[in-house]
Parts: structure tokens; sequence; C-alpha cells
């Protein structure tokens, strides 16, 4: 027989503790149970509806059970509960003979103990995260010579084949003494690329902002990223150290893969970004040049079906699909932009557009 969904929510607050904090709390817990298949009626009775709710109740039970004997546990139940009482339903459900699984929808420390849980739990975790965090990079630290190459990169990864695109902002110290800034992109058959020379002075607070923010020891610490799907922003931090004063490498690569755009490093991506900003506005423009490309600028189907006959890729076998249509070339909606006129305007987060709605984050144009 189909199985069912049944969504819940607790009628009255679970009380419960966290590990050495002697308050208890108080939560209302709403989720859904999935079946695959009807309840047994020698167990839930005949009444399907009945046999549901009662099951439901026993659900709810169960999470109270669980909650009783949180705080003998290491985890903490506004960043931990949504996993852990999931799992402790599933395993419920297993117990009582039902093939299926739960979720937690939504974990709401009442009014009455939220202000004690912020201050005794909250606060104290993000505190600790925050130790660790500083442990982490102090272990993670090691001298490196002179900065050779700063970039920040972009790269989108739109729904669309052909809809590719990506930027890169770099500082590059040359060994004359000279030390240019760069913009690159491209996307939508445009190619864009825009040289400014740089004083020392603004090269030096790259310099600041790499140490200060420790970014060469996050780059060799295994952060964890969240995993997101279809169109979404990437960003790479890559830092170029001469090391060989120290040594080691004269060209040593550091590179801070930071996942998608302003979740993880959002904090210090607004930073590089606020910073190349102010490095491009006062440096010498001495290069610009934009150039087309053939065959990449087509959207949607027919851009599909173009690069199915290999237009854009001349290179490529035929019958063999070019990069854009394999998912492999990754697009950013910064890229291929013309270069800036009086109409256009800078989204709150850094994305500079000419229509009604940001291309990145699609907010709307102040």
């Amino acid at each position: 027989m189909p199985g069912f969904i049944q969504k819940f929510e607790t009628t009255t607050p679970l009380k419960f503790k966290e590990k050495d904090c002697d308050t208890e709390f108080e939560v209302n817990v709403e989720g859904a149970l999935y079946a695959n298949e009807d309840l047994d009626p020698n167990v839930f009775g005949a009444d399907r509806s009945a046999g549901i709710n009662k099951l439901k109740e026993m659900a709810i039970d169960k999470l109270g059970e669980h909650l009783s004997h949180w705080h003998e546990g290491d985890k903490t139940l506004l960043f931990d509960g949504y996993d852990a009482l999931g799992l402790c339903l599933t395993e419920f459900m297993a117990a009582e003979g039902i093939s299926g699984s739960a979720r937690i929808d939504n974990l709401k420390i009442t009014d009455e103990t939220n202000d004690a849980y912020q201050k005794q739990v909250v606060e104290h975790f993000f505190e600790f995260k925050k130790e660790k965090r500083r442990q982490e990079i102090e272990a993670a630290r090691e001298p490196h010579g002179p900065l050779r190459e700063f970039s920040y990169d972009l790269h989108s990864h739109g729904m669309m084949a052909g809809t590719s695109s990506g930027s890169t902002r770099m500082v590059k110290w040359n060994d004359d003494g000279s030390v240019i800034y760069s913009y690159r992109s491209q996307g939508g058959g445009h190619n864009v690329n825009m040289e400014y020379k740089i004083t020392p002075e603004a090269a030096s607070k790259v310099i600041d902002l790499v140490k200060e923010a420790d970014i060469a020891a996050l780059a060799k610490m295994e952060i964890e990223t969240p995993v997101v799907f279809d169109n979404f922003t990437s960003t790479t931090i890559l830092m170029v150290f001469d090391d060989s004063s120290l040594g080691g490498d004269s060209y040593n690569y550091c590179t801070l893969n930071c996942g998608a755009y302003g979740m993880t490093f959002g904090t210090l991506e607004k930073k590089v970004s606020a910073l190349l900003d102010e490095i491009q506005e006062s440096g010498e423009l001495i290069k610009k040049e934009k150039t087309e490309t053939p065959g990449n600028g087509m959207p949607g189907m027919l851009g599909m079906f173009g690069m199915m006959n290999n237009g854009g890729n001349k290179t490529a076998p035929q019958g063999e699909p070019p990069v854009q249509l394999m998912g492999l070339v990754q697009a950013d909606p910064d890229a291929g932009k013309d270069f800036p006129t009086p109409t256009e305007w800078t989204c709150q987060c850094g994305m500079e557009n000419s229509g009604k709605f940001c291309a990145n984050c699609g907010s709307a144009r102040p």
C-alpha cells in the first residue's frame, strides 16, 4: 500500500538542558515523518488516520525522551539538533518496523527561555568556535617572503550550457619595482582586459590584508564549505610568495578555495573586494581592451545547438562535445561586461550592472 508524509509540531514545549549548563530550556519542534508504506493495522489499528496520529504522538514523546538526556552528549541543540533529532526519529520508526525517515524543520526556543539560551549557550558556542579557529590558524601559520601576486577569482556556475563566464582581479609585483593591478573577464562572447599602475602605498594595503586576515594560513587549513548546486558563484583567492630567501620556492602558490560566494568567507571576500575597488579607482589606467569571441555569445538553446555542432570550439574533434556543453567551463556574471558607463550601477553584493536587477544576486536597482 502507498506510504504517507505526516507533518508534526509540538503542542507544548519540550524541556532540555545543554551540556555543562544547569538551566532548563524549552523548545518547540516542527518536522515531518516519511513512511514508504502504510502502517501495520495489527499494530496501529484499522483506522488509518487514527494510526498516523498515534505515530505522530509517539514520535513527539520520543523527542521529549531524547531531549531529557540531551545534556549527556556533546552537541548543541540549535546547531546540531536538526540532524540529531531527525536521526533519532528515523531510528524510532525503524524500531517500530516502519520503513521511512524523518526530518526536523524548525527548532524554536521559547520566548521565556530564549534570552538565557542566547547568553549561556549561543554566545559561549561562538566564543568556543572563535578560540578554536584562532588556535587552528596559529598552528597553520608559517613565514613567507614577499608577495609576487595576489588575485581574486570568481566563476559562476550557470544552469545553461554556453552561459559560462569568469573574472580575475590581480595585483602583481614586477621585478622592476612597478606594481600592476589588472582586471580580466570573459563571458557572453566578450573578453575584457584592463590594467592600472598603482602606487607602492596602495599595494602595501594588500600585503597588510594578507597578514592581518591570515589568508595564507587559512589556505592551509581544511575548512568545509557548503555544497551548492547550479546558479551560484564560487570564489578563489590565490597568493604567490617568493620564499627563496627562506630556503623555499621562489614561486610558492597558496590557494584559498572560498566555495560559494559570500557564504563561508563572506566577510573576508567583502574586505578583499572593497580593497581592490579602492586600488582600481586610485590607479592609473594604462591599458584597456575588449575583444569578441565568435560563437560563444549565443544564449539559451541556440547556444546549446551551436555548441553541439562545435560552433565556437573549432579545435574540438568532430563528434566530441566542447567543454561548455559538458559543464566543465564555469561562469561569472561579472564577466564580459562592457567598460563602465554613466548608466551602470553597483549592487550591494559588489556586482556592476546596467539593467534593472543585479545579475549576481537579483536585487533591484536602487
